[in-house]
This record gives structure tokens, sequence and C-alpha cells, in this order.
């Protein structure tokens, strides 16, 4: 195992760090493309699939449109040209126009009126509502796709009460051909079988312009409904697509309980609110950040369309979460992320091998090595071995330059001990006395050759001044101390040696000078002798005379004494005169 201190393991960390820096960059980069394409792929998705969706279901309801239009064009047409008109005619034209309908899955026709129709007595019971009080012919297209199944529904008795025939009776315009009323979804009942459905009606009018009925058709929308939320046509889990009016009003939506609700009582989120803006004002839009009623962080496609002379407003909303839509870039992220973790093992795995083997393992033996080789230049008693060279790579040359460098170094340290040791031997013989010795040996280290050199400049002084042998000097000198000065040193050389023997030579003259000034010294000590005594004998007569003569003087003396008194008394008295 590497410590992690050492240079192979700070090789293999920083491979992998590259690696690991290098992946992440990768996957960043990728992440970016792949998050970006998928966006704009998922956002064109849902865009074209909402269209899609607006295409179809504004193809439905504009046929209803259509249908309802061209049917109360032709009832208004029947009833302004006559007062009275055939029920069979009416219903002929009524069910024959039906069956041509490819989605509405109802018709009627409700008079308010029934005095426009003739032959009343023979129409069918069904027409009328049991009370009696309601005239409507309703019809069921029990198979839309294709022609006939055309069945009659018994009108019930508030059939007028229905919010169509309200609204159209409240609003109806005569002379307006144009106008197709929408009604807004809702559950309708016509014949005990409850459904989601759409009404689309037109008023129709007799001929003096009075209101009389209304001409409508409704659509199932469980049809339109199985369409839309057909799983086959999901483009990403758990996303949705519902319809909406341009009041709010959800009328196909996956979650049953949403459906006649508002987008805001099943979603609270502050991001419908932008939805429910772009549905009132027609808009198409995408949204990118869009709260779904699942909780799903999602992007969002509206689509807004109008039925024929802007009779109805709708929107389709298709809806795509970001994590199904991002979820290919997930699993690429994944995929990635294995495939690097596997190349990054395998990568460290050869690298840790060629680590090991190129550095790894030489590496330790370069430094056993310059560790001993330090020791041993630290005067450590340890045996000097040479690197182990296994290839002629950076390290090899690096292992065969430390070689020469360890062997020249021992050889130089070898040869400087020597010279120590030469050098240790010469100043015992100097020493010794024996001045003639010399340095021989030839050190390596430069400062060595230098204090070689030095120390045999001072010994050929010494020997220049001093002499070849002190012991022979030192000789001389003792015999000098013990009053011998017939000795001397043999073949002086040095300036010691020729001035020691120079003083003896001198020594010797001056004593044989003074033997010779000794003996002449005490000749005329005796006749100084005699001389003396004679000089003795004369000094004592004179010594007599001299005795006479100081008495004498001693009486000048007392008499030169008084006079002086009495000349100081004559000079006071001289004074006081004055």
């Amino acid at each position: 195992m590497f410590r992690l201190s050492s240079v192979s393991s700070k090789l293999l960390l920083s491979v992998a760090i590259s690696v690991i820096l290098a992946t992440a960059l990768m996957i960043a980069i990728v992440s970016f493309q792949v998050a970006s394409y998928s966006e704009k792929e998922a956002k064109d998705t849902i865009f074209l699939s909402s269209k899609r969706y607006v295409n179809y279901i504004q193809g439905m309801l504009n046929e209803e449109v259509t249908l309802t239009k061209g049917v109360a064009t032709s009832l208004n047409e029947m009833f302004q040209n006559n007062d009275h008109i055939d029920i069979y005619l009416i219903e002929s034209l009524i069910k024959n126009t039906f069956d041509s309908s490819h989605y509405a899955a109802y018709t009627f026709l409700y008079l308010k009126d029934t005095t426009v129709l003739s032959d009343m007595q023979n129409v069918d019971k069904k027409y009328i509502s049991p009370d009696g009080k309601t005239f409507s012919m309703i019809f069921f297209d029990q198979i839309v796709e294709k022609s006939g199944g055309i069945t009659t529904i018994s009108t019930p008795n508030n059939f007028s009460q229905l919010n169509l025939i309200q609204n159209i009776e409240q609003n109806a315009k005569y002379g307006d051909k144009d106008s197709v009323f929408v009604d807004s979804p809702r559950k309708l009942n016509y014949d005990n079988n409850e459904f989601l459905g759409i009404n689309f009606g037109m008023p129709i009018f007799n001929n003096k312009g009075k209101f009389i009925g209304v001409i409508g058709y409704t659509i199932d929308l469980l049809e339109i409904s199985e369409t839309i939320l057909d799983p086959k046509f999901d483009f990403f889990e758990g996303d949705l697509r519902f319809l909406m009016n341009d009041q709010g009003i959800i009328a196909i939506h996956k979650n049953k309980n949403a459906i006649l609700k508002t987008l805001f009582d099943i979603n609270k989120d502050q991001s419908a609110q932008l939805i429910v803006e772009a549905v009132k004002n027609h808009k198409d839009e995408i949204l990118d950040n869009y709260i779904a009623s699942t909780g799903d962080l999602s992007y969002a496609s509206i689509s807004s369309f109008s039925t024929l002379g802007n009779s109805s407003h709708w929107s389709v909303i298709v809806t795509a979460p970001k994590k199904s839509v991002l979820a290919p870039l997930y699993k690429l992220q994944y995929i990635i992320i294995s495939v690097a973790i596997i190349a990054l093992i395998a990568i460290l795995a050869v690298v840790y091998f060629f680590i090991r083997k190129i550095i790894g393992s030489r590496i330790p033996l370069i430094l056993k090595s310059l560790e001993n080789f330090f020791r041993f230049l630290n005067h450590e008693k340890i045996e000097v071995q040479t690197i182990e060279i296994k290839a002629n790579d950076e390290l090899g040359k690096m292992g065969k330059i430390i070689n020469e460098n360890i062997l020249a170094t021992k050889r130089g340290l070898e040869q400087d001990n020597q010279a120590v040791k030469e050098s240790v031997q010469t100043v015992s013989v100097v020493e010794g006395g024996n001045l003639t010795a010399r340095i021989t040996a030839n050190p390596r280290n430069p400062q060595l050759i230098e204090l070689k050199n030095v120390l045999n400049r001072l010994l050929d002084a010494l020997q220049a001044r001093v002499g070849s042998d002190m012991n022979e000097i030192q000789r001389v000198f003792n015999s000098y101390k013990s009053l011998d000065f017939t000795t001397e040193v043999k073949d002086a050389n040095g300036a010691v040696e020729v001035t020691t023997n120079a003083l003896g030579q001198e020594i010797i003259k001056m004593l044989k000078q003074s033997s010779d000034f000794a003996n002449a010294l005490a000749n005329e000590s005796g006749k100084l002798q005699t001389a003396v005594q004679s000089l003795t004998t004369s000094s004592n007569s004179q010594a007599q005379s001299l005795e006479e003569t100081a008495a004498a003087l001693e009486e000048i003396t007392s008499s030169m004494q008084n006079v002086s008194v009495k000349t100081s008394d004559v000079i006071t008295q001289s004074e006081e005169i004055k």
C-alpha cells in the first residue's frame, strides 16, 4: 500500500482527481446539452401534442356548429315560408342530418309553440313529456360511426329547463342567422342515463319573428375523453392532458374529480394562474415551471382555439413532468457515471500497477541508498550500497548518477581518511622532535589539500628556522645546562641549530677570556694589597691632623655666631631709631 505522503500515492491521487474532474466536466457538458435538447424536445412534443388535440377537438366541435347552423337555417326557412309544417318532414330532416354526424350523440328540437306543426294527432308520444307541457324531438345515435341506429328518446318533464334552451330563449335575436349558442360542459340526462356533454343550439322563429323553439346537438364527451386520455398517446410518464373552456371549467381530465371544476379548485399553486390567464385571453403559451395538480414540476403547453364564428373558446393543456422529461438524461448520467467509475477503477488499477512498477518499487531503493549514503557522510558506521539499476529511464539515469557519485565520494572519503591518518602520523613524528617529516598522501577534498600544503609549509619553515632534530638541540641545551660547552649540534642546518652551535663557540671563547683575565687580576690583586697597606698607615697620620683642624674650625664657627647675633641687635635698634 502507498502512503499518502509518498510520491506514488500523490501521482495516483493526481490521476484520480484529473479523471474525476474530466468525467465531471464531461457529465456536466453532456447533461447540459442533453437537458437543453430534452427540454426543447419536450416543449415541442407537448406543443405539437396539444395542437393535434386542438385539431381533433376543434374539428369535432366545428362539425356540430356547422350541423346546428345548417339545420337551424333550414328549419327557420321552412317556418318563415309556411304557417304549418308537416312534423314528419321535420323529423326526416333532423334524423337524416343527425345520422350524417360523426360525433353528435344526441340531437333535439324543442318547440315552445307546437301550432306550427301539422298532424299533431298522430305525433309520436315520446315527443311529449309525461306532464304534457313540453314538446321536443330527442334522438339518440346508438352507432355514431355508422349510418343508422337512430332511436327516439322520451321527452323528460324538465327538458325545457335545459340551460342551453333557457339561454337561447333569453338572448336569441330574430334575424341573427350566424350565432350558434354553445353551452358549458355539464352533466346531462335525457334518458335516465347521466353523461358529460356539451350542447350546441340555435333559435327557431316563425314567420312572424316569434321565438318558437331551439334546434340543438349534444356531444358526449366520453368519446373525446377516451381519445385524449388514451394511455397509448402518453409521451411521458405522469403527463396530463385536459380540456378547458374560457371560463376555466375543466371538461376533460384524467382525474374524474377535476371535471366541471376550475383549475384553481384542483391546483392551488400560483403557477396555475398563468394557465388560467392564457386560457381566458385565448393565447398559446409554453410554461417552464408549472406545478401540476399531481405536485410535479412540469412543462405545460396551452393551445387555445375557437369554434366557428367564435361561438365558443377552448384550450387544450398538455403537461409533462420534468422528472419524466429528463428521465433519459438521468439514465444517461447514471450510465456515464457508472462507466466513468468503471473506467476510473480500470485507469487507477493500470496507473497503480505502472506507478508501483516504475516508481513505487524504485524510489524507495533510491531513498534508502541516499539515506545510507548521508549516514555514511555523517560518519555513521554503515556500509554504503549502490542502487540496482532496472531500467534506462529517468529514474535509471538518476540511479546511475547517484551510484557514480556514491562511489566517487566513497573513494574520495577513503582518500581523505588516508591523508588524515598520514597527517596524524606526521604530527606524531614531529611531536617526537623530527622536523623532517612531511605529509605525502594526497587527499581529494580541496580543503584537506590546502591544509596539507599549509602543514607541509609550516614544517618546512620550522625545519629552516629551527632545525631537523629537536632531540639533538635538546641534548646540546642539556649539556649547556650542565656547563658542558664542548658539544655541538651535528649537521646543523636550521637557524636554531646554527645559532646553538655559534652560541656554544662564543661561550667557549668567553670562558677562555675570563680565565686569562682572572689570572691577570690575581697578580694585580697582590700588588694592590701591598699598596693598600701603605695607604692605610698614611691615612692614620692624616686623620690625627684632621682632628686638630676640626677643633679650630669649631671655635671660629662659634665666634661667627656671636658676631651675627650682635649684628641683628644693631639692626633692630637702627630700625627703632628710625
